[in-house]
C-alpha cells in the first residue's frame, strides 16, 4: 500500500457522508470545500500530471474525488 493509499484510509472516516461543495483548481494551487464549511488545499509541483475537469466532482460525495486524488493515471 502506498502512502497516498495509507493517508486516504486513515481519512475516509472522517470524509463519510460529507459532499463537496466547491473545487478551485490554480496553475498550483487546489482547494477543496465541503459542504460542511471545512476546506483543504494542495500544492501541485511544476511537471505534476493534471486532474480532471474541477467541476465534474461539485456537489458530489467525498468518495467521487478519491480515484484522482491517489492514484497514478
Amino acid at each position: 500500500m502506498t502512502l497516498l493509499e495509507r493517508l486516504y484510509e486513515a481519512a475516509a472516516p472522517r470524509l463519510c457522508g460529507k459532499r463537496v461543495q466547491d473545487v478551485r483548481i490554480g496553475s498550483h494551487l487546489v482547494g477543496v470545500l465541503l459542504d460542511s464549511g471545512e476546506f483543504g488545499a494542495a500544492y501541485a509541483l511544476p511537471g505534476e500530471r493534471q486532474t480532471p475537469e474541477p467541476s465534474s466532482r461539485i456537489r458530489r460525495g467525498t468518495s467521487a474525488c478519491r480515484p484522482w486524488s491517489w492514484r497514478r493515471g
